[in-house]
């Protein structure tokens, strides 16, 4: 019986990690994308880079153009960013936004990885300012 609920202990604790993951308030893929820019060596590819006021304007279609343009990093650096496009498209799913007027992600200027990802934080620390509860002062 006691293996059982070590076990079980186990499995809940996996999933409440892997439920933290996913969600916008995180700090979870805000690490990952630091990891990311600090491997970062002259990497010579371009993405279509969206800014924090596209997504301001447009904010499901700028995550998706973060997520589409993160899976070209995928396929280029081999598992590395495989559970960056993971949390992107869960955080993605959940925007709403009417499809008025904004850009394909092909409008977006082009910049190398290093730009593209601290773009991506940039727009990451927007939706936790705007969307995750701050913590209490200390003391009280």
């Amino acid at each position: 019986m006691r293996g059982g609920q070590t076990l079980c202990v186990l499995l809940l604790l996996s999933l409440t990690l892997q439920l933290a993951a996913n969600n916008p308030c995180s700090r979870d893929i805000k690490q990952n994308v630091q990891s990311l820019m600090k491997s970062v060596t002259n990497q010579d590819s371009m993405l279509y880079t969206p800014t924090t006021t596209d997504y301001r304007k447009c904010p499901k279609s700028t995550m998706r153009c973060f997520t589409e343009e993160a899976k070209v990093l995928e396929r280029e650096w081999k598992n590395m960013t495989v559970r960056l496009v993971k949390k992107l498209k869960v955080i993605t799913d959940d925007l709403n936004q009417p499809q008025l007027d904004c850009p394909e992600c092909e409008l977006h200027r082009e910049n190398a990885v290093l730009k593209f990802l601290e773009n991506l934080l940039g727009v990451l620390q927007a939706i936790y300012v705007d969307n995750c509860p701050s913590r209490p002062p200390a003391g009280g």
